[in-house]
């Protein structure tokens, strides 16, 4: 599966503060990390107690882990570990056989968080698991694969799967809105996270070609009202399409505090994180950047001359012929809508699921927070395929994926994967309105079965 770096699945696994590695060698720990993880809850619990400051608790990363485990099954490693800059690298593969990065971050001798990038182009990590299948067999262990995370309550949402234009499977199941016991359809709009990057980047690629934005462009240059000087004058559209500017995420304490109602255009983001100092120098790390994409919006708008909304609409939706995707305002009913349910906002074992309603703001972002169907985004899949979007000689950061891209999007209460070139070129869509990795574990399961079909 090839990935656009810029808009790999990055997935911060959790950031806990753990005591310090000591002289174990960057193998033994991660050894010993991947024992925990394949052995089940009581290892992982000695493996926490074991380096784990008391804040956050064991049960909050047992949490954590029990969603990790559940979306890869056992991991196995892919080769040596090996320390690097300000952590620990190692290539792990999953029960799929599919290659992903993990980062452990230190920071003092102590592990400051766990991320993810992947998959990852490896060719032995490739190859499928199990025997070939045709797709008559292929969609019966797809239907087994939903109506399992169905009955376990792991999954509510809707799927599609298509070979070219060809829809296979589609399919829906759990309830758009508990309360009114409303189901959920094939054209339910569910929020798709930060798939929505890649429309930005398009936004972006269709600017350079109509010479109103370069990549070297500066923020200053764009926006001289940016309120960060330092950062106006450093960073670039590059860096914040490679996400290495700097520019850190909006969400955090202030987006906590912050009454979402207020959060209703990409400028009210900036006051979540405009005035933070940058992380790095521009250019010499890479770093998952919502800010960045915000910012990215906010040039685009200028670039345009009118909302970031309306010219993705003009540049993506309208050639795709997506007429179910927009940012709709949280307070404005919308028909066919989905409520997203999460269990994520009361801490603690057994806990109930409610609306995420209150950790939204009022209008997603150039970063993410647009709703759509499984119809629409395979609609966007053949656009992308047709070649719609190729900018000629376009420089390689605005280039997307070719016929192969993997993207997905998560909250609470929220998440979507996108796959396309899965096996001899079908697309896998999985939404959900239920907690990560709902739609990211059952595209993973249903990817690991139609990259088994013969050509």
């Amino acid at each position: 599966m090839l990935m656009t770096r810029s808009l790999c699945v990055r997935i911060l696994l959790a950031l806990v503060l753990l005591a310090p590695l000591g002289a174990q060698s960057p193998g033994a720990f991660v050894d010993e990390y991947v024992h925990g993880f394949n052995t089940g809850e009581d290892a992982m619990r000695q493996f926490f107690e074991k380096y784990a400051l008391p804040n956050p608790p064991v049960e909050a990363r047992l949490n954590r882990y029990r969603e990790m485990r559940q979306n890869w099954g056992e991991l196995k490693s892919a080769g040596p570990a090996r320390a690097e800059g300000d952590g620990i690298h190692a290539v792990l593969r999953d029960r799929s056989g599919e290659a992903f990065e993990f980062t452990f971050r230190l920071s003092g001798g102590k592990l400051m968080g766990i991320q993810v990038e992947g998959p990852i182009q490896d060719a032995s990590a490739a190859a499928p698991a199990g025997p070939p299948l045709d797709e008559k067999a292929a969609l019966a262990a797809a239907s087994a694969a939903v109506e399992k995370r169905v009955a376990a309550d792991e999954f509510s949402g809707a799927v599609l799967i298509a070979r070219g234009q060809r829809v296979v499977l589609e399919t829906a199941r759990g309830f758009a809105n508990s309360e009114t016991q409303t189901p959920n359809a094939t054209g339910t709009l569910f929020n798709i996270g930060s798939i929505p990057k890649i429309f930005t980047k398009l936004a972006v690629a269709a600017l350079w070609r109509d010479g109103k934005l370069k990549l070297d462009d500066t923020i200053a240059k764009v926006l001289p009202d940016y309120p960060n000087k330092d950062a106006a004058a450093t960073v670039t559209v590059a860096h914040l399409l490679n996400m290495q500017s700097g520019i850190g995420d909006f969400f955090g304490p202030k987006y906590a505090e912050t009454p979402k109602n207020n959060i209703r255009t990409l400028a009210g983001y900036l006051e979540l994180f405009a005035s933070e100092a940058l992380a790095f120098a521009p250019g010499t790390k890479q770093e998952y950047s919502n800010g960045g994409y915000v910012v990215l919006g906010l040039l685009i708008e200028r670039a345009a001359g009118m909302s970031y909304y309306d010219y993705v609409r003009k540049v993506v939706f309208e050639p795709a012929g997506m007429t179910r995707t927009s940012w709709p305002e949280m307070d404005i009913p919308t028909r066919g809508r989905a409520t997203g349910y999460t269990r994520r906002l009361e801490p603690g074992p057994g806990n109930s699921r409610r609306s995420n309603i209150y950790s939204l703001p009022a209008r997603g972002s150039s970063a993410g927070g647009a709703y759509s169907t499984v119809g629409d985004l395979l609609k966007f899949a053949v656009a992308l395929q047709a070649g719609k979007f190729v900018v000629p000689n376009a420089p390689a950061d605005l280039q997307t994926g070719g016929q192969a891209i993997g993207i997905a999007g998560g909250a609470p209460g929220l998440n979507a994967a996108f796959e396309m070139g899965v096996g001899p070129g079908y697309t896998i869509i999985v939404m959900s309105n239920y907690d990560p990795p709902a739609a990211e574990a059952l595209g993973r399961e249903l990817r690991g079965v139609f990259k088994r079909v013969r050509p």
